[in-house]
């Protein structure tokens, strides 16, 4: 899928991009211990999208990476729509 045809409350979503830009990762503090989130934008040849990255996924991947996201899903947060792997989808870095 390309990340123009992207929208809210999508589910079952794959998706291959760059990381063009990731922010600092953050630590916060949750039910039984902490959790970590960072926000990557992802970029193909149509648009860009913002990319929530959870726990050790804000350390494995990087500004340059070229990533697929497989079985993720598409919310709107703060107005903008923001793609996620979730709990049942995974982010796998491309070679």
């Amino acid at each position: 899928m390309e990340i123009k045809n992207l929208k809210n409350n999508t589910k079952k979503v794959n998706v291959k991009g760059k990381i063009i830009e990731k922010t600092p990762t953050k630590t916060f503090s949750r039910m039984g211990g902490e959790g970590k989130i960072a926000v990557a934008v992802l970029e193909d040849e149509t648009g860009k999208i913002e990319l929530t990255l959870w726990n050790e996924d804000t350390e494995k991947y990087k500004v340059g990476d070229e990533i697929e996201v497989k079985n993720g899903y598409v919310k709107l947060f703060r107005g903008y729509k923001q793609l996620s792997a979730g709990k049942k989808g995974e982010i796998l870095k491309i070679e």
